[in-house]
């Protein structure tokens, strides 16, 4: 769809086209289609991963942020047995 909408625009403008100048723009056309084609699927996953990273942040500053809450006495040494 994009080729002949810019071709089309290009005659519109009053440009000249010949087969090279059609030939040329249809491969920088092809080369450019296919990243375009990704970009929505690359920024969705930049996104979850940007997601990702901050919640393993999150939960490896969680000692740093809840410093006086979490107790770390060692564990307690076996008493003497209850029988």
């Amino acid at each position: 769809m994009m080729r002949p909408s810019i071709l089309t625009l290009a005659m519109f403008v009053g440009v000249k086209l010949n087969v090279s100048i059609v030939l040329a723009s249809v491969m920088m056309i092809d080369w450019i289609a296919w990243p375009l084609h990704m970009l929505p699927h690359f920024l969705f996953e930049l996104n979850e991963c940007r997601r990702g990273m901050r919640r393993i942040q999150r939960f490896l500053m969680l000692d740093e942020i809840q410093a006086g809450v979490i107790d770390k006495k060692p564990a307690a040494a076996w008493g003497k047995p209850a029988l």
